[in-house]
């Protein structure tokens, strides 16, 4: 009974596949791959399909194996799915919260290359630095984001509609059929898109609920 015991650990052990590392760590994280959820801490390696949580005060910057980089901010949850075929997009989603995150371009990839998906919305993209959040409150179902570098597809659930955000604009996603036309949205290069440690603070001072009250406050008919 041990030998079996033991090889169906070594089983496991051996077909999970490590698909990055956490580079960056403060507060309570937790990352979860099937019924097995541990703390994380500086280094540890991530597994395809993984889920991370962070609680209050915490912070969290993943390296993938292709060098995109995710920053998982407080009271937030993401998924995590990377397939082996490297012209397969990574897949992502944000059940709640906010993140940053920094995607390395491929040029051998024509279509989209990393897919964030939130309740209402998908998010291609090719190559390109964006922020996704929630709204005011933590179970909010509408979601918005904006782009600092590149530029990112953004389609409705519900919807055939795609919309495409360039660098300096954000949009309001509404529910799973209405997204906002792109607005430029100068303040959101207030914002922290710092992923290095050594390079200064990765802590977004920029209140997101104010940011959030800007976008819903703007003409766009």
């Amino acid at each position: 009974m041990l030998k079996i015991i033991l090889m169906m650990s070594l089983i496991s052990t051996t077909s999970a596949r490590d698909i990055g590392k956490v580079i960056f760590v403060k507060g309570k994280v937790t990352n979860t791959v099937g019924k097995i959820k541990r703390l994380v801490k500086k280094n540890f390696i991530i597994q395809d399909k993984s889920t991370f949580e962070t609680f209050k005060k915490a912070l969290v910057v993943i390296s993938l194996s292709d060098g995109s980089k995710i920053k998982l901010n407080e009271l937030s949850k993401l998924a995590i799915s990377v397939p082996k075929d490297k012209n397969s997009p990574t897949k992502t989603g944000l059940y709640k919260g906010s993140s940053f995150f920094q995607v390395i371009k491929n040029k051998m990839i024509k279509k989209d290359k990393f897919i964030v998906k939130t309740r209402q919305a998908s998010l291609g993209v090719r190559g390109t630095q964006f922020f996704v959040s929630y709204g005011k409150k933590v179970k909010s179902k509408d979601s918005w984001m904006c782009v600092n570098k590149g530029l990112v597809s953004v389609k409705p659930k519900s919807s055939k509609k795609e919309v495409l955000v360039k660098a300096g604009e954000g949009v309001h996603i509404k529910d799973k059929n209405n997204v906002t036309p792109p607005k430029s949205l100068p303040w959101t290069k207030n914002l922290n898109w710092g992923f290095d440690r050594r390079k200064g603070k990765l802590d977004n001072t920029v209140s997101i609920e104010e940011a959030y009250g800007d976008i819903l406050g703007q003409d766009y008919d």
